[in-house]
């Protein structure tokens, strides 16, 4: 009697355990988010890979007819294993990808965000003013402020635009980020 009790107990000790770890279905590391796009998407899509970069959050923003549309992955220098505040509550997570008609893969969290990329499958259709040529592509460039004060380089290959928004906090100038999203194209050509 005393050994079924004992089973009893450890039973209920791992299935209570078991379910307090399952607490959504986003993906655990870079190698799940790389899956869940190209089982999003039909174009390959290409992360950026650079040393001094995580992934903190990224999400899919799906269109009207519930399409797949455009990604968004946030990148950061320092990423805490905690999810951001508002999102700890699985309840808050759900309204918010039902309101924004979005799907989290990774996160979001707790980071110090310094670069946003958005890819979008579409030919380019960039509202920025400036342009310049790197590795042989155009590419428009501009500043502004959100929240924070951004710069932005938006291109175009193989029908996907990337736009990369560097925020006020990524500490680098612009020769840097230049230079970082030089090295991004010459990767995909």
């Amino acid at each position: 009697m005393k050994l079924l009790k004992i089973g009893l107990a450890a039973f209920f000790l791992i299935f209570f355990i078991s379910a307090c770890s399952q607490t959504d279905d986003r993906v655990q590391g870079r190698e799940d988010v790389d899956q869940a796009l190209s089982e999003s998407f039909s174009e390959d899509i290409s992360l950026l890979d650079a040393e001094h970069y995580t992934i903190s959050q990224a999400h899919i923003e799906y269109d009207d007819n519930n399409d797949p549309e455009q990604l968004y992955v946030y990148y950061s220098q320092s990423v805490k294993n905690q999810l951001k505040d508002y999102f700890q509550n699985q309840q808050h997570l759900k309204d918010w990808e039902e309101q924004h008609n979005f799907k989290i893969l990774y996160g979001p969290y707790k980071s110090d965000e310094k670069l946003v990329v958005r890819y979008k499958i579409s030919q380019h259709a960039s509202k920025l003013r400036n342009s310049t040529t790197i590795s042989g592509h155009r590419v428009y460039t501009g500043t502004g402020s959100m929240e924070k004060d951004i710069t932005n380089f938006e291109f175009n290959i193989n029908g996907i635009t990337y736009t990369w928004t560097y925020l006020e906090n990524s500490e680098l100038d612009d020769a840097a980020m230049k230079k970082e999203v030089k090295q991004f194209i010459e990767r995909l050509d």
